[in-house]
């Protein structure tokens, strides 16, 4: 997740910083038949930043919502081959 550092920011120009948490932090999804919709995903993922950083919920649903500026989902589940390397969603 980045963040506009307005400290750095110079005339007409955006300086972003990656925030990172203190730790990694897991996301439990449903694989089962029912599993987990991509609406729910999102959900998920919004949920779970949202605990690790104050505020972000609304920031990533209202990003999901119209789409700009993109979120490019990145996966990578190691006991399934097609996931092994990170993918893109």
């Amino acid at each position: 997740m980045y963040i506009d550092d307005k400290a750095k920011r110079g005339k007409n120009k955006v300086v972003w910083r990656l925030i990172k948490p203190e730790a990694k932090f897991s996301l439990i999804l449903d694989a089962g038949r029912q599993g987990t919709t991509y609406e729910e995903f999102h959900q998920i993922v919004a949920t779970q930043c949202n605990e690790e950083y104050a505020h972000s919920k609304s920031i990533i649903t209202r990003l999901i919502t119209y789409g700009k500026p993109a979120i490019t989902w990145t996966v990578t589940i190691p006991g399934v081959t097609e996931f092994k390397a990170p993918g893109k969603l």
